[in-house]
């Protein structure tokens, strides 16, 4: 523990570290529908109190009502469009959860939660626009009240029509450009990387994986993790050419790597025999095949994975991951933050795609902690630490799973 703790210090002073507690909105496509909802929009409950100055005080009881806001019926969405909910509180005590109810009102879509740990939150969830009824604000805390100001509250219509009928077929779309593996100076089809020769094969990954500048831009995350892994099963989807989860497995932990690649399973294979390493290798043939996985793992890791594709198409395969998760596992993903797609032109994804990962690439989305957080819902995660380095080119999250499935 003490080694870890020196080891992250250490990065600190290496790394620009952000652990942010004001959180950007999520920034999405909206048609001109966009409605800003204020307190009077909506209704305070018979056991929650509303003062002069705005602030809302629940009852004690867990889970009891504060504020509803009525949505059904004024957003008139396209079928498959999505209802963005940004929503801004001050929370003086205890803990609020937002959510959005569905048109039976007898179940949440989705919910996140705000705690008095901050100055203010933005919290922003993501549903299908057809399916909501209301906005709730409830209490959350299981030690009575509490207390918070609704700052902003904003419903707006997601723009759809970027999405690529070949989004239908997403298993299909994404092994078109990901039998190609990224090396640190040039890119590679696994079909072709398999024709090397044991030598050449282990000497190449061991290469990349050491070259230098790669402490910078990739290794400083297997020196901070290094006294976590050992023991510890972890799942890595997407694997690639494996620099992390093998370096894991050498490191003590129990791995197993999962692509949707045949050639790159095939490659990482045989490559994990060459390095004496046991390990298991799975090819994804479909979501179906992660159901199949046990659901114990102590990490599960998706490094540069997980945001090739539109939010709504990856949700699936996310829920089934987060699943595989134990209670209190951790969740590392490598991703891309929004102060590089701004500073990239602010471009669709689909067109932002081929200049972030050459030509061929579908697709890829930035992340920030409030969309991940919706993308891994309803699963419920905290935050223990959030960094944007090398420029602010790439992000890294590790994240406590605290429960599967939130109230």
């Amino acid at each position: 523990m003490l080694a870890t703790a020196m080891r992250l210090n250490a990065l600190r002073r290496m790394l620009t570290i952000r652990l942010p507690t004001l959180y950007r909105p999520c920034e999405v496509r909206l048609d001109p529908l966009s409605m800003e909802l204020v307190l009077s929009d909506g209704v305070v409950h018979a056991s929650a109190r509303q003062s002069d100055s705005g602030e809302i005080k629940t009852s004690t009881e867990r889970w009891a009502y504060a504020l509803v806001f009525q949505i059904n019926g004024r957003l008139n969405p396209a079928q498959g469009a999505y209802a963005v909910v940004v929503a801004e509180l001050e929370v003086i005590q205890g803990r609020v959860g937002v959510g959005c109810l569905n048109r039976e009102r007898d179940a949440y879509l989705t919910e996140q939660f705000a705690d008095a740990d901050a100055a203010r939150r933005r919290l922003v969830l993501r549903v299908p626009a057809s399916r909501i009824s209301d906005i709730v604000l409830r209490n959350a805390s299981a030690d009575g009240a509490s207390r918070f100001r609704v700052m902003r509250l904003a419903i707006a219509l997601e723009d759809l029509a970027a999405v690529s009928a070949d989004w239908s077929k997403p298993f299909e779309t994404l092994r078109q450009k990901w039998v190609t593996i990224p090396l640190s100076d040039r890119r590679e089809r696994s079909t072709d990387l398999i024709q090397l020769g044991d030598r050449d094969l282990v000497a190449l990954w061991k290469q990349q994986r050491d070259a230098e500048g790669a402490m910078n831009l990739r290794g400083w995350y297997r020196q901070l993790y290094a006294d976590t892994v050992p023991g510890k099963k972890i799942l890595d989807i997407g694997c690639g050419f494996a620099y992390d989860s093998l370096t894991f497995a050498e490191q003590g932990a129990r791995v197993t790597l999962v692509d949707i690649v045949e050639d790159n399973v095939r490659l990482v294979r045989r490559l994990a025999a060459l390095l004496g390493l046991d390990v298991e290798v799975i090819y994804m043939e479909s979501t179906a095949t992660l159901a199949a996985l046990p659901s114990d793992f102590d990490i599960v890791m998706a490094i540069g994975s997980l945001h090739n594709a539109p939010f709504e198409v990856m949700q699936p395969e996310v829920r089934e991951l987060t699943r595989r998760l134990k209670v209190g596992g951790r969740w590392w993903q490598f991703a891309y933050p929004h102060t590089r797609w701004v500073r990239d032109g602010s471009r669709p994804f689909a067109e932002w795609a081929p200049c972030v990962d050459g030509p061929g690439t579908p697709w890829e989305e930035w992340y920030d902690v409030p969309k991940l957080l919706a993308l891994l819902a309803p699963a419920r995660f905290d935050l223990l630490f959030y960094t944007e380095w090398h420029d602010a080119t790439f992000n890294w999250f590790d994240l406590v799973l605290r429960e599967h499935h939130a109230r």
